[in-house]
C-alpha cells in the first residue's frame, strides 16, 4: 500500500470503483439533494409563523367602584355585566381575606 498512511488509532483506505459511477446516478443524487435541500428551506420559512391579522378596534371602557372595564365594539351589554359581577364578588373576596384594594384593577374583555 504504496502512499497510503495509516495511524493506529484508526484506519482509513481510499478506494477506488472498479467501474466509473454511470451518469444517471450522479444525476439522480443531485436531484435528490437540490429538492430535499428545497423543502427544508421552505420549511424555514413557514414552519411555526402564524399570519398577523389586523383589525382595528374602537376601545371604549366603563367605570366601576373598583375597575375599569375596556371593551370594544358591541360588547357594551357584556362589559356592563363584568363590571357588575366582579363587584359582588370583590365584596366577597375582601369579606373573607379582611384586605382592601388599594388601587383601581383594569379589566380588558377581548373576544
Amino acid at each position: 500500500m504504496s502512499g497510503l498512511r495509516t495511524s493506529s488509532a484508526s484506519k482509513i483506505a481510499l478506494v477506488k470503483p472498479s467501474q466509473p459511477i454511470p451518469l444517471i446516478h450522479i444525476l439522480a443524487l443531485a436531484l435528490i439533494v437540490l429538492v430535499g435541500g428545497a423543502s427544508v428551506s421552505a420549511q424555514e420559512t413557514y414552519f411555526g409563523k402564524n399570519k398577523v391579522i389586523y383589525r382595528i378596534f374602537e376601545w371604549q371602557f366603563i367605570q366601576s367602584d373598583h375597575f375599569d372595564v375596556y371593551f370594544y365594539d358591541e360588547q357594551y351589554e357584556l362589559a356592563k355585566f363584568t363590571a357588575e359581577t366582579m363587584e359582588e364578588d370583590l365584596l366577597v373576596i375582601e369579606d373573607q381575606l379582611d384586605y382592601t384594594l388599594k388601587s383601581r384593577i383594569p379589566v380588558f374583555i377581548y373576544l
